[in-house]
């Protein structure tokens, strides 16, 4: 049996999903958030926080605009969206 190794593959980008408050997207959202961002050792607080932002639109991001971008935010701003969009009766 011969085994072709291939080195060096050039996967494309993966953007960062995005979400805009719709609640039956938010569980897709939060699923690709994490694998990407939430969940990543190698980011601080702070550029998760950045990346969250980057990642809202609409009434999500303007649930953030009044926290300053500083590590211990992250948390406050990932628990608010929860709060609000891990809503199993809207999402149904």
């Amino acid at each position: 049996c011969n085994t072709i190794q291939i080195e060096n593959v050039k996967l494309p980008r993966i953007d960062l999903p995005t979400f805009d408050g719709t609640f039956t997207l938010w569980r897709h959202f939060e699923d690709n958030f994490k694998a990407m961002v939430h969940n990543n050792k190698g980011l601080s607080s702070c550029q998760k926080l950045c990346y969250l932002r980057a990642s809202l639109k609409g009434e999500p991001a303007n649930m953030l605009k009044s926290l300053e971008t500083i590590d211990a935010n992250y948390i406050i701003a990932w628990k608010k969206l929860c709060d609000r969009y891990d809503n199993k009766r809207r999402i149904i």
